[in-house]
């Protein structure tokens, strides 16, 4: 247990990823999001971004936003993924 009574996953957040992909183009590339709870991560679903939607370098923005870190961009990324914190 934390200091505030969480536990060490609820303030981490753990990121795991495929190179399964279609072809040679970055698309389908399965990655899971886990922990986070304690800091607003929602919890319990499945998403899957269209073609122009949901970069990975997104996802990087939006844990980087989360953890505090000033940053307004990353790489290729078009905004964050907001729906994927609380």
């Amino acid at each position: 247990k934390e200091a505030d009574g969480t536990n060490l996953l609820d303030n981490t957040l753990v990121v795991m990823g495929s190179d399964l992909r279609t072809g040679h183009r970055r698309l389908n590339v399965p990655t899971l999001l886990s922990g986070g709870r304690a800091g607003g991560i929602k919890q319990g679903f499945h998403r899957v971004y269209g073609e122009n939607e949901g970069r990975l370098s997104d996802l990087w923005l939006s844990m980087l936003q989360f953890a505090g870190c000033p940053v307004d961009e990353f790489a290729d990324s078009k905004g964050g993924l907001p729906e994927l914190f609380a």
